[in-house]
């Protein structure tokens, strides 16, 4: 199994095999962070592609995003409504939101997940992006930068605006 997440073309004897589960360890800051990795990724190859048309309440809330986008051009948001977008976030942020864990809880309408781009002459900077994670009520849950790092406070600031209009909207 590790052999094929380093890149060796065969699997490897015994000996070779624990050199690349060290390899493999050494490129991540923890084994919990490296299983973390390992699990999410597997989740996504296999149980995400079954069911990716599955809409979430969350879409119901598309116009006020769509508005609060537009009235904020310095940002861009992007609030998953299917199985396939909420699979494309994660991919595109390096993190497990992508996973069955996060498709579950927003397809039971447990959640909002939505993640705020800054946009930089017209393009989205993905590296400085952060993805959200709020209740029902609009308290945070879980705010990670790309790759799990950490979130700026305006991008905080902005996402805590935006789910503001969203529950504001839920309850009219």
């Amino acid at each position: 199994m590790v052999w094929a997440l380093t890149g060796a073309e065969t699997a490897p004897e015994p000996e070779r095999d624990k050199r690349h589960i060290a390899l493999w360890l050494q490129r991540r800051k923890t084994y919990g962070q490296a299983f973390h990795e390992y699990l999410a990724r597997k989740e996504c190859r296999t149980v995400i592609p079954q069911q990716p048309q599955l809409t979430f309440p969350q879409a119901n809330h598309a116009a006020t995003v769509e508005a609060w986008a537009a009235a904020n051009p310095e940002r861009a948001v992007c609030m998953p409504n299917t199985a396939a977008e909420l699979r494309v976030l994660g991919h595109n942020q390096n993190n497990c939101v992508g996973g069955a864990h996060y498709r579950n809880l927003l397809q039971a309408g447990q959640c909002y997940i939505f993640a705020i781009y800054p946009v930089v002459n017209g393009k989205r900077q993905r590296a400085a992006a952060a993805t959200f994670q709020f209740d029902l009520q609009g308290k945070l849950m879980q705010a990670e930068g790309f790759a799990n790092s950490q979130v700026d406070n305006t991008l905080l600031a902005d996402a805590e605006r935006l789910m503001r209009d969203i529950t504001f909207s839920a309850r009219t």
